[in-house]
């Protein structure tokens, strides 16, 4: 060892270094998903403001989550899947790894592999496109491309959460990507993409820094570690009341690790 406390000393030293992300703010991509989603007779309904639909979805059972299978349309496949999960102990990999075998109508003889099957999701009316000419499918929208923190004119925090699909309309009808005046009154606080940078005082006083993985449309932003390579579990997010609450500060950090606030 060069020194007696090397090792440590070298832990130390590893621990105060602050990785640079690169910022995902291209435009370009997938604009919605290559999935199909087909219609519904269900009423569309209101929760917390916001209008969701209903439609139907079509995977395979082996890639579903156990509320997928809950909501398969089919009542014998359902029956069926649900029989299998709980077989297996709900692991659905082990469950689905040998398809589902239901008796054909048109031959009583027979039998027919089901690998796939249909359920209904719910979706915000804003959060589909439509998915090609001519029929009513649609498909929901690409990747949220960037997420917009507003303070509104009563103190209360709210956000934006656009598509890359939106966020390219905008380009070709000549706007701005990012929406900085409402018509509301509400002030701008901050926009954040993936990549982009954040930072607050842990319990112990120290600065923690962190990574912008991704959001949702309800508007909460799942972070992760600076220094971590995979997803957090279970996941880490805040949501825009706490973004907004001026404990956690948005910054920029250059390739060699040099830390500036962010300048909005």
């Amino acid at each position: 060892m060069p020194w007696p406390k090397f090792v440590e000393d070298l832990r130390l030293a590893l621990d105060k270094i602050v990785i640079s992300h690169r910022v995902r703010r291209k435009v370009s991509g997938a604009l919605h998903d290559e999935t199909r989603l087909g219609p519904t007779k269900e009423p569309p309904i209101t929760e917390a403001g916001k209008t969701y639909r209903f439609y139907v979805k079509r995977k395979e059972l082996a890639s579903m989550s156990k509320g997928e299978i809950a909501a398969i349309r089919d009542d014998k496949i359902r029956a069926l899947a649900e029989h299998r999960l709980a077989q297996f102990d709900g692991d659905v990999k082990k469950a689905f790894a040998e398809p589902l075998m239901l008796d054909d109508k048109s031959a009583p003889d027979r039998r027919r592999a089901i690998r796939k099957a249909r359920f209904c999701v719910k979706l915000q009316a804003e959060m589909v496109v439509p998915a090609g000419h001519g029929n009513k499918a649609v498909a929901e929208r690409g990747d949220v491309h960037h997420y917009v923190l507003y303070r509104l004119p009563d103190g209360k925090a709210d956000h934006e959460t656009v598509s890359r699909f939106e966020a390219m309309q905008r380009l070709s009808r000549k706007q701005p990507v990012i929406n900085r005046k409402r018509d509301d009154g509400a002030s701008f606080v901050m926009t954040l993409a993936p990549g982009d940078m954040l930072r607050r005082r842990n319990d112990k006083g120290e600065w923690e820094y962190l990574v912008v993985r991704k959001f949702n449309a309800a508007g909460q932003v799942f972070i992760k570690p600076h220094n971590q390579a995979g997803a957090p579990k279970p996941e880490i997010s805040f949501g825009r009341e706490k973004l907004a609450s001026g404990e956690i500060e948005k910054i920029s950090v250059d390739p060699i690790g040099r830390i500036r606030p962010a300048r909005d």
